[in-house]
């Protein structure tokens, strides 16, 4: 029968587990902004701890290698429940009731029952049902939609629940244990369990982040920091797909391309504080009259652009003149009582033209409307395109 010493496979399992918890606070101290993580690594710190106290059992007081050691472990495993519930920001205070209270009665354990094998027994049952209150709480149906480390981890603390319950019913039918030293191959695999949860959890963590991160550069690649609508580049991958649905449905799709009136005399008597605040301003008075389907984008400086998918020339009209009404009644500056005005140029897709055609035509249909005195809509029709 194949047989591991434990008191090695503990001692290395502890060490292990100490690198990744290491590790982990350096982590955590670079990916602040998640929370979480500092929980997730003090918790495999403890763990790391309550192994190397078993590893010197019999060298030093049956106090810290017993007692302290399996409060370590305890300890470890409910900051691991809270760094996971915290990094996917569910709630879980109710549930911490009942893993105190098995907390409290694993401590009582620990100092009353002398019996080893019973011991074990008792604590497996507990360390069980922790992991299984580990696994409700990541599991459940919370407003939250889960992330994916939450359905890994949830997968391995159900093994490891198993896991803890098989034992307890192995050392119930098993030979009586004289020794933790000597209790055989299944307590030597509680170890390696232990370890492969601390890895895995480390990677599973890793990943997310990571892929948080690639999601992070991607919408800041894609998006105007100040008004936090599409900048250049987003509004073209927007565009084509629109485009390509307008080909497929021979639907109707209208342009719009705005900007602030003098914005530049704005910035140069105001200061760019107010400039920014105007661009703020106009930009969130476009998200709010417009859809979640409609593409709004910021191209640079005070020029915007909006696209209307499904909508033809006389609505769009109808809500650019809300919007165009609204900016003009708005004050940007309440001390000086500084107002601004827009000025609008509108064109609608014909004749399988491209993107830049499209935007073209709005252009010269706002030249239009600034050449005839600025805060009001222009719409482009051929004879614009004559004149040009």
């Amino acid at each position: 029968m194949l047989e591991i010493d434990i008191r090695s496979t503990v001692l290395l399992t502890g060490f292990l587990c100490g690198i990744f918890a290491i590790s982990g606070f350096f982590f955590a101290k670079k990916a602040i902004k998640h929370e979480g993580l500092f929980h997730l690594a003090a918790g495999d710190l403890l763990i790391s701890s309550g192994f190397f106290l078993v590893s010197l059992r019999h060298v030093i007081s049956d106090e810290m290698s017993i007692i302290i050691s399996n409060t370590c472990f305890h300890l470890g495993i409910i900051l691991n429940h809270k760094g996971a519930l915290l990094y996917s920001d569910r709630a879980g205070r109710k549930i911490f009731f009942a893993i105190y209270l098995l907390l409290a009665i694993q401590f009582y354990t620990t100092i009353t029952v002398h019996d080893v094998g019973l011991r074990i027994i008792i604590l497996s049952g507990i360390v069980s049902i922790q992991f299984m209150l580990m696994l409700f709480s990541l599991t459940r149906k919370t407003p939250i939609i889960s992330k994916k480390c939450d359905i890994y981890l949830a997968y391995i603390v159900g093994v490891l629940s198993l896991f803890f319950i098989f034992r307890a019913y192995q050392t119930t039918i098993g030979p009586n244990i004289d020794s933790f030293m000597d209790a055989g191959l299944i307590h030597s695999f509680t170890a390696i369990l232990f370890l492969l949860f601390v890895i895995f959890k480390s990677f599973i963590y890793l990943n997310s982040v990571i892929e948080q991160f690639v999601q992070e550069l991607s919408h800041s690649a894609r998006v105007d920091e100040l008004t936090q609508l599409y900048n250049r580049r987003g509004l073209g991958e927007q565009a084509k797909r629109e485009i390509n649905k307008v080909v497929r449905h021979s639907q109707p799709l209208s342009l719009v391309i705005c900007d602030i009136d003098k914005f530049k005399l704005i910035n140069d008597e105001y200061g760019h504080d107010i400039g920014d605040k105007a661009l703020i301003l106009f930009s969130s008075l476009i998200k709010q009259n417009t859809r979640n389907v409609d593409i709004c984008a910021r191209l640079g400086g005070d020029e915007f652009v909006i696209i209307f998918p499904n909508t033809n020339i006389e609505n769009t009209v109808m809500i650019i003149e809300k919007i165009r009404k609204a900016c003009s009644e708005m004050i940007i500056d309440h001390s000086s009582q500084l107002a601004m005005t827009t000025s609008f140029g509108i064109s609608s897709y014909h004749d399988k033209m491209s993107f830049e055609e499209l935007v073209k035509e709005a252009d010269q249909a706002l030249y239009e409307s600034k050449r005839l005195g600025r805060n009001r809509i222009g719409i482009f029709s051929k004879d614009d395109k004559q004149s040009d």
